[in-house]
């Protein structure tokens, strides 16, 4: 018997596979349901007892809507047109016990505060303002028409008003208790699942917090084991290129033309695989923590004049002009040979990615700061993009026709190296617009190491 009437009440939904607030909502109508029509049984017998018609009519028809609405639940599954339901049936009893008990001035007009409260609960907000409007307004008229002359009759006999306001009382406080009890099990089934999702939520952030710090430490090692093997990495590369260097000057007019060009490649795949070794390595020392400044008052100016000679043969190459416009002295604090591979790495992947026009180099100084702006008129970033160019091992694909040969790795070494300066680089491009890499550096660093890892 208790299961068939879990069974009624969950309107034959299995628990185990419904949603638990849609079950609580189920579960809720249909427990309003059987209280109303019990609460309803008494007052239709008194109805009958006392012929009065409008009652017998009306709360029939609220018994019939219990009915309806638990069979209905059942097999049409609907439970927000049965809330519906009962909670104009609600109304329309309200009503009548009002219009049938005295008018707006008896104690059935209490009833009419339990369909906005029915609504709000099963229904929502714009149910419940309907009804809340629909009952205040409905008063309104009723004190109006009294005060204009209107006789509300009071059809329960004499002796008999003390037992039917008791009834009428008794039914208000199971309607309220109904409403009540279902919107506190809608809380607590509410702070159930939060609190489920809270675990969960708790869970997860554990789980990536401990495959983070795994990650931390594999890339820690990583650092650290590529800062170590920096001799054994370069040495024998060193060894290949200077071999390769003498062969060519001691034998380059006894080799034949595919020889020589054998040896060049040689030479240009290993001083790029050097330049590559020499970034990653780099990388890694600042990763590791061992990143410091060498400090002492540099010429800016200088350094990027230098750089820019470096890069002036590589830029003509591809039929572009690399200016500077620079004053004579800019000082800053700061570690020069750093600061060159800076400028040099930037103003290379200008050079990288520009077809045609030029690269111009530009500085503006404040009180605390000092700004190098490298322009170029190159094909230009996408915005998505920007935000990655920093990474390690990324390159961005740009419509350029020349070749580009890149490691991924010299913007995130130059970043680094700046932030070790604690300065940052400033990035702006549209693309076919070209690109402006502003390095912001501080005239004095406050001290010589990297906090983190970057």
């Amino acid at each position: 018997m208790y299961q068939r009437f879990q069974n009624l009440l969950n309107s034959g939904l299995n628990p185990a596979d419904t949603d638990p607030f849609l079950l609580r909502k189920y579960r809720s109508i249909n427990i309003a349901a059987l209280c109303f029509f019990v609460v309803t049984l008494p007052f239709i017998i008194r109805a009958f007892q006392w012929q009065v018609t409008s009652r017998i009519i009306i709360l029939s028809a609220t018994a019939v809507c219990c009915i309806v609405t638990l069979i209905g639940l059942r097999f049409l599954r609907r439970p927000d047109f049965f809330g519906h339901i009962l909670t104009t049936a609600l109304f329309a009893v309200a009503a009548n016990g009002v219009l049938t008990g005295g008018g707006a001035t008896g104690i059935a007009v209490v009833a009419l505060y339990l369909p906005p409260l029915f609504a709000a609960l099963f229904s929502g907000i714009r149910p419940a303002f309907f009804w809340t409007s629909f009952s205040c307004v409905f008063l309104i008229l009723l004190h109006w028409l009294e005060k204009n002359g209107l006789q509300v009759p009071y059809f329960t006999p004499e002796a008999f008003r003390g037992s039917q306001m008791l009834f009428q009382e008794i039914a208000v406080f199971i309607v309220i208790f109904v409403i009540a009890a279902s919107f506190l099990g809608q809380l607590k089934m509410a702070e159930s699942k939060l609190k489920l999702q809270l675990r969960t939520l708790e869970n997860e952030v554990a789980q990536r917090q401990l495959a983070e710090d795994k990650a931390n430490q594999a890339n820690l090692a990583k650092s650290h084991f590529l800062a170590s093997m920096s001799h054994e990495l370069r040495t024998p590369l060193n060894a290949i290129l200077g071999f390769s260097s003498r062969l060519k000057k001691k034998a380059e007019d006894r080799l034949q033309p595919m020889e020589v060009d054998a040896l060049d490649r040689v030479l240009n795949n290993g001083e790029h695989l050097l330049q590559m070794i020499n970034d990653l390595l780099d990388l890694a020392k600042i990763e590791s923590g061992r990143g410091e400044l060498n400090l002492e008052k540099v010429n800016l100016c200088e350094v990027i004049t230098g750089v820019v000679f470096d890069l002036i043969p590589l830029a003509e190459k591809d039929g572009l002009s690399l200016e500077s416009d620079l004053p004579a002295m800019l000082f800053v604090e700061g570690d020069k040979k750093k600061l060159r591979q800076v400028f040099f790495n930037i103003m290379g992947n200008a050079i990288k990615y520009t077809e045609q026009g030029q690269i111009l180099v530009s500085v503006s100084e404040s009180d605390t700061e000092v700004r190098v702006a490298i322009n170029d008129t190159g094909v230009g970033i996408q915005p998505e993009f920007i935000s990655t160019l920093f990474d390690e091992y990324t390159t961005v694909e740009n419509a350029v026709s020349k070749q580009v040969d890149s490691t991924g790795l010299g913007l995130p070494l130059a970043s680094k190296l700046v932030a070790l300066h604690r300065g940052t680089i400033e990035v702006n491009s549209l693309p076919g617009a070209g690109s402006t890499f502003t390095v912001v550096l501080p005239r004095n660093p406050p001290d010589t190491k990297l906090v983190g890892s970057g």
